[in-house]
Formats: C-alpha cells, sequence, structure tokens
C-alpha cells in the first residue's frame, strides 16, 4: 500500500509512503503567470501518473484547509482552491483519499510540540530520521507536513512498515 500525504497550498508538497518504498517529497508544482504563480496542472496529472497509482493499493489524505481571518479574501480562496486542485486530481486518478483537518492531524503528529512550521521538521526528523537532507530549510516546512500527514494516514489505516530509521528519504 501506498499512502500519500498532501499539504495544498503554494509552499505545499506531496510526500508518498509505503511498506518498501522510501519516502518520496515532491513540492507544490507552480507556474509562473505574469506575477502570481499558480499550481501546474498538467504537471500534477504527469506526476500521477507516472507513479502508476491508479490500480495500485493506495490511499491520499488531504489536508483540508480552514479559511483563515488573517488571510486576505484572494488568498483563502487560492488555499481552497489548491486544496480542490488535488482533490479533483485523486478523483479523477481513482485514488481513495480522506480529508484530515490541519488541526486533527497536528494533535496526534505534534503531542507535546508547538504547531509551528518549524516544528513540523523538527517532529517529522524525530520521526524519519533520515530525511535531513530534504528537510533542512525553513521552506522545507510544507515536505514536513506533508511526511507527517502521510505518517499521520498510515496510523488511521493501521499499516505497519519498515522501521522509519532505516529508510533513507529521496526528493
Amino acid at each position: 500500500m501506498i499512502v500519500m500525504g498532501i499539504d495544498p497550498g503554494k509552499t505545499g508538497a506531496v510526500c508518498l509512503l509505503g511498506e518498501v518504498a522510501r519516502p518520496v517529497f515532491w513540492d507544490a508544482p507552480l507556474l509562473k503567470t505574469g506575477k502570481r504563480e499558480v499550481y501546474d496542472l498538467e504537471r500534477i496529472r504527469d506526476w500521477l501518473r507516472a507513479r502508476t497509482l491508479t490500480g495500485n493499493s493506495a490511499h491520499a489524505f488531504l489536508e483540508e484547509p480552514n479559511p483563515q481571518p488573517k488571510f486576505s479574501a484572494s488568498a483563502n480562496y487560492r488555499l481552497g482552491q489548491s486544496s480542490g486542485i488535488w482533490e479533483m486530481a485523486l478523483v479523477s486518478f481513482e485514488i481513495p483519499y480522506t480529508k484530515v483537518q490541519p488541526q486533527r492531524w497536528k494533535r496526534v503528529m505534534m503531542e507535546g510540540m508547538e504547531k509551528g512550521k518549524q516544528a513540523s521538521i523538527v517532529r517529522a526528523l524525530m520521526l524519519y530520521s533520515g530525511c535531513g537532507e530534504q528537510l533542512r530549510r525553513v521552506k522545507d516546512h510544507g515536505r514536513a507536513d506533508a511526511l507527517l500527514i502521510a505518517e499521520y494516514g498510515i496510523r488511521q489505516l493501521g499499516l505497519r512498515f519498515t522501521a522509519r530509521e532505516e529508510l533513507v528519504c529521496s526528493p
């Protein structure tokens, strides 16, 4: 079984975890259009197709972001749009998925820790010490969140994989 954790948004990422495969990260594929960056829909399609997740035993856990009062209306719209793009991609490739609120997965995965972006990196490295190279930058918090969402999914599905410490991550 492959478990996919998806942290939508411009700084988001995807992480694949599997029974024997090492964690695989993929940063949000963005396309520059004038002054804005938007999701590159063709790259999402091609990436999912290349991994032939359709037909494989796979399940995705998609973070369902809440509107943030401190964000502008357009920023909240784009956040919801990015989540919807991923949801449609999963439906198109017939990949079963579960939406998960950030508070829910963080309550489980970040227990006893701060909830900030840097804390996600610290927690991800505590669980997957072999991922230091892929989680070394502050901006890698999207990868860390995606990894923690995938790990949350593994726990929700009651799966057991290779000992985390033995795994080396791939970009």
